[in-house]
């Protein structure tokens, strides 16, 4: 993957009504990018940890929503994938604890970025993105 352009020139043609939920995989699944975007602020993309967790809840909202009503074109594997993701966010979030008090911007973003859980998190969405036949 060439990471020098956007992520959103990076991945493949994917169905519109996926699409935001495909970035947001993408953005999760990418050490590369994390380190470039959260950290170094190298664009053209802005995003950090906070702004990530926030982003995937109307994605998973919007997800959960279309297996309601039973519209979803996509497989229980895969459902079962990227729902694991927002699970796992969730709990990292609420449970990973933070950086200590009076980080630096970069130290923030780097102690989200090297948490040993939150790698697990990039596998679990790297996965799902491979299920989707993405990467």
């Amino acid at each position: 993957m060439n990471l020098l352009k956007p992520i959103w020139e990076n991945k493949k043609f994917f169905r519109a009504d996926l699409d935001f939920v495909v970035d947001d995989l993408l953005a999760i699944s990418s050490r590369e990018f994390q380190e470039r975007i959260w950290v170094r602020a190298e664009g053209p993309e802005i995003n950090w940890f906070e702004e990530c967790f926030l982003s995937l809840e109307p994605p998973m909202d919007w997800l959960r929503y279309q297996i309601r009503k039973k519209e979803i074109v996509l497989s229980r594997v895969q459902i079962k994938a990227i729902l694991r993701v927002w699970v796992m966010f969730n709990r990292f979030c609420t449970q990973g604890g933070a950086p200590p008090e009076g980080s630096s911007w970069e130290d923030e973003q780097l102690f989200y970025i090297n948490h040993p859980y939150f790698d697990k998190i990039r596998k679990q969405a790297d996965f799902a993105l491979s299920l989707l036949r993405v990467r």
